[in-house]
């Protein structure tokens, strides 16, 4: 149906006017091995999609303790995704 694992979650916070907080802005596809099959930027996108399609407002936080530039222009991107809905940022 296109919908991410997620959907579920997201369909309960639409039913209660709630919010979500997602994790993992801050972490990019390319530093994870293709080995592990690990996507935290598809994952993001994914959730946003759930949530703009069920009107939930997304918070989005760190999952690493990172204060590095690439983590920082991660954060930055993932915020653009995050506020304007837009998966091609």
């Amino acid at each position: 149906d296109g919908e991410s694992a997620y959907a579920e979650i997201v369909r309960t916070c639409a039913k209660f006017n709630a919010s979500l907080t997602f994790t993992c802005v801050e972490m990019r596809d390319i530093e994870h091995d293709a080995a592990h099959m690990c996507s935290p930027e598809t994952l993001l996108a994914q959730v946003l999609r759930d949530c703009a399609t069920h009107g939930v407002r997304v918070h989005g936080e760190n999952a690493l303790f990172r204060l590095d530039d690439d983590a920082y222009s991660q954060i930055l991107r993932a915020y653009g995704k995050i506020n304007t809905g837009d998966d091609d940022n």
